[in-house]
């Protein structure tokens, strides 16, 4: 898996480069068939999604969530650290898209778009939502 890091203060939509929809909106997440997973880093982090197999792979690490997939920083870093290590992982790719802005101070949170890059249809990738 592949991560691309993007800065942006303004970063408001954010389109699947595989199936071209708009998955990410000013007030909105809407995963496209090839999205695995969506994660964002703030108020301990949580996944506003994750596929089926990101559940799995949580769970087998000894990672407890409710239905909210309120997950910590540091199990979702070990969770990039494992799919890392998973072949079936080497088309992902993973978009940490890092918002900066000023609140009492500078602010930031990113959040992770991980898509399989070579996701065609459900019956020829198992890492998919539909």
């Amino acid at each position: 898996m592949q991560t691309i890091e993007i800065n942006r203060s303004d970063v408001y939509t954010f389109f699947c480069p595989v199936t071209g929809q708009q998955i990410l909106f000013e007030d909105d997440f809407k995963p496209s068939p090839a999205t695995i997973f969506h994660y964002l880093d703030f108020d301990n982090g949580f996944f506003p999604y994750a596929n089926d197999w990101i559940k799995t792979l949580l769970t087998e690490q000894g990672v407890e969530f409710d239905d909210e997939m309120w997950v910590d920083v540091d199990d979702f870093n070990s969770l990039m650290e494992k799919l890392n290590t998973i072949e079936e992982t080497e088309n992902h790719i993973c978009f940490a898209i890092t918002e900066t802005g000023m609140a009492c101070g500078p602010v930031s949170s990113t959040g992770y778009i991980c898509i399989d890059m070579c996701y065609k249809s459900k019956k020829n990738s198992v890492r998919t939502n539909e």
